[in-house]
């Protein structure tokens, strides 16, 4: 992502001091991107990470805050959480599902 720290959106918060290198599984799938790794789509939104199964993308968008599960087979998304590196814990620790 090419875009300037200072143009991140707010629910980035610390993540990328948590998680420079992403947050991966114990077999070393990313669920969360590293910081450089994120892609826009849509142009409202960007995808910061994959749950790992049925295609759900963890999103950020761009005139709704938070942190947001996108359902590519419903086309719906549901809030997940205020930041991304709360939501990126709260996924480790298993108190964030989707």
């Amino acid at each position: 992502m090419s875009t300037p720290h200072t143009q991140w959106p707010s629910e980035i918060g610390n993540y990328a001091a948590v998680y420079p290198e992403g947050l991966k599984d114990e077999y070393g799938y990313p669920y969360f991107l590293p910081i450089g790794e994120f892609e826009a789509v849509n142009v409202t939104d960007l995808i910061v990470g994959h749950a790992g199964f049925g295609g759900i993308e963890f999103r950020l968008r761009c005139h709704s805050p938070g942190v947001w599960a996108y359902y590519p087979i419903d086309d719906d998304y549901r809030l997940l959480g205020r930041e991304l590196a709360e939501v990126a814990v709260g996924w480790k620790n298993g108190t964030v599902t989707v």
